[in-house]
């Protein structure tokens, strides 16, 4: 790996420090889409990451959400993700865990989640990340992923998977509209070894050969946007998430 390019996983105090650029980072990111104007419900867009030498994609999907309580519930939703029983935008969300941790400076909240996921390839995957939520306006929240080295172990008979900076989501309730930036910078799924599967991957994607990857991103923003839109559904989901709580397997400190 050339020494440009970002390790990775990080310890989980550099990953703490780095959260709150990243959290601009990605915020910069979602205005700079919106003022695009761009009016189909789901834009995908891509752009070259040079520190993480790879392509970060980003998603934005718009859907009609007249009630901000069914935004907080989303927000709420996508923080504790990885305990969730089931992802209603992502099918391919199998299970997981998500432990709350002592927040990144001028975040709300923060955990390692420990999700794992069925792609298709033959094999389960799992992310081992931090997860820290910052708001810097009334009605917006900045979810800041990065995959970190740290307790607990990844779990077993799984392939290890990483997301690297900037990665994360970003929730913005405006005029009626839930704005839903999915930004996801990875250079790879452990298929192929690190530095030749890199290659790989880039190379797919220079060449516009990216329809695979393009299609999840689109059919995830198609299922949020059907979940959205049955505020029923979102607080069903939302309802899950207390009874972990009540539990205590969401917000156990570690």
């Amino acid at each position: 790996m050339p020494p440009s390019h970002m390790p990775v996983e990080i310890a989980l105090p550099s990953a703490l420090d780095e959260s709150v650029s990243v959290a601009a980072a990605l915020m910069e990111m979602a205005v700079a889409a919106e003022e695009d104007g761009a009016l189909q419900p789901v834009h995908i867009l891509r752009r070259w990451e040079a520190r993480a030498g790879t392509y970060t994609y980003h998603t934005h999907v718009q859907v009609a959400c007249a009630d901000v309580s069914t935004f907080s519930k989303v927000v709420d939703c996508f923080f504790h993700a990885a305990a969730l029983p089931a992802q209603p935008w992502y099918s391919q969300f199998l299970r997981g865990q998500s432990l709350s941790v002592v927040p990144a400076a001028g975040a709300i909240r923060s955990a390692i989640c420990l999700p794992e996921f069925d792609f298709g390839l033959g094999k389960v995957h799992s992310y081992r990340q931090l997860v820290s939520e910052f708001s810097f306006a009334n009605h917006c929240h900045v979810l800041v992923l990065r995959s970190v080295s740290a307790d607990p172990d990844f779990p077993a008979n799984t392939v290890v998977a990483f997301t690297l900076s900037p990665t994360g989501d970003v929730l913005r309730w405006r005029n009626g509209v839930l704005h839903w930036h999915h930004i996801c910078t990875v250079a790879g799924v452990g298929i192929l070894p690190a530095p030749i599967e890199r290659q790989v991957m880039n190379m797919l994607r220079w060449l516009r050969l990216d329809h695979a990857e393009r299609k999840t991103y689109r059919e995830e923003a198609e299922c949020f946007i059907r979940w959205v839109s049955d505020p029923a559904s979102v607080s069903a989901t939302w309802d899950s998430i207390q009874h972990l709580v009540s539990l205590n397997t969401v917000s156990d400190e570690i």
